[in-house]
């Protein structure tokens, strides 16, 4: 049987390999099934002897291994990653079991690269590693006894990956270009950075929002274009908080000195204690006030909106009757 064209897109990730030799026994399993693309994040040891002889007359594959510092390095072009594990995970996605999730991996050959990831012989892969992948995958073993060395287990999952890509796919409609694992990391650090900076985010008590937010994004499979729109809306909601500060409970000398340090920023002081305007005279960009109430003889909360941009000054707007 010739070795279907889907397998040429399909990678085997092995992270932080401890024993040489079982990087041989999975280059000989994917051998086997028509794999041929191993990459391999920061292995104990490698190049070496040991996984050469594992190998068995694959050491073809050990040759042409990619190794690479990072997990996100493997993955970078990716559009859609599966991690192997036998436990599950708080806020990951449900897991599939090997057969269908071989099924769904293929099936995501025809939008671009995609990757199954085996972890350490001894951890397995950590909670970390399997949030940076679309998919958990685990092998129904017996409860009783569930361990499976690591080339027992790609022989395993190659088996089932070369069994789905046999199939004939069913009709396939035009499909939008899927975001790749880069793309999808650079909107994740794009919207810590926004929800932080707008406060909704405090890195000092994370909880557990952007794990969420990730399986959330991960369950949906965003296309390039839908990340790109999500960029550029995160973007301009940052363009506009840059455009705004706010002030809780100044005084007048307080809104004075925020004025000379940014005369250019449109401001909203909120509960403003001020006795007078009179005598104010800061030139000051970008202001519009609406809605001034100043207290005859002692301090009171007032509401001071400053909204668009208008090239005046401060001493000649006037408060409205």
């Amino acid at each position: 049987m010739n070795r279907p064209l889907a397998l040429d897109r399909i990678r085997v990730v092995l992270s932080r390999t401890s024993h040489p030799g079982n990087i041989g026994a999975a280059a000989r399993a994917m051998k086997t099934m028509g794999l041929r693309h191993l990459w391999l994040v920061a292995p104990a040891c490698f190049p070496d002897e040991v996984a050469t002889a594992r190998a068995a007359g694959s050491a073809d594959v050990l040759e042409s291994a990619r190794v690479v510092g990072t997990l996100q390095e493997a993955l970078a072009d990716t559009v859609f990653s599966a991690a192997l594990t036998a436990r599950r995970r708080e806020l990951s996605l449900p897991r599939m079991h090997a057969r269908e999730a071989a099924v769904e991996i293929v099936r995501r050959t025809f939008d671009g690269e995609v990757a199954l990831v085996f972890g350490n012989e001894t951890s397995g892969m950590s909670n970390e590693e399997v949030g940076l992948c679309s998919m958990p995958v685990t092998i129904p073993t017996d409860a009783e006894f569930s361990s499976l060395n690591l080339g027992a287990a790609v022989q395993l999952l190659a088996y089932e990956l070369r069994l789905a890509a046999c199939t004939p796919p069913p009709p396939q409609d035009a499909q939008a270009e899927a975001a790749t694992h880069a793309d999808f990391e650079g909107f994740m650090v794009h919207l810590e950075h926004a929800v932080t900076l707008s406060g909704f985010h405090d890195p000092k008590n994370p909880k557990k929002l952007l794990p969420r937010m990730r399986r959330m994004f991960n369950r949906v499979r965003l296309e390039r274009e839908e990340v790109a729109l999500l960029r550029g809306m995160l973007t301009t909601f940052r363009a506009a908080e840059k455009a705004l500060t706010v002030l809780h409970g100044c005084s007048l000398g307080v809104l004075g000195r925020a004025l000379i340090l940014r005369p250019d920023v449109p401001l909203y002081v909120a509960r403003a204690r001020m006795r007078s305007l009179r005598g104010f005279r800061i030139a000051a960009k970008s202001i519009k006030i609406v809605g001034i109430r100043a207290s005859s003889r002692k301090p009171a909360p007032q509401a001071l909106f400053f909204y668009q941009s208008f090239p005046e000054y401060f001493s000649n707007v006037q408060s409205p009757a």
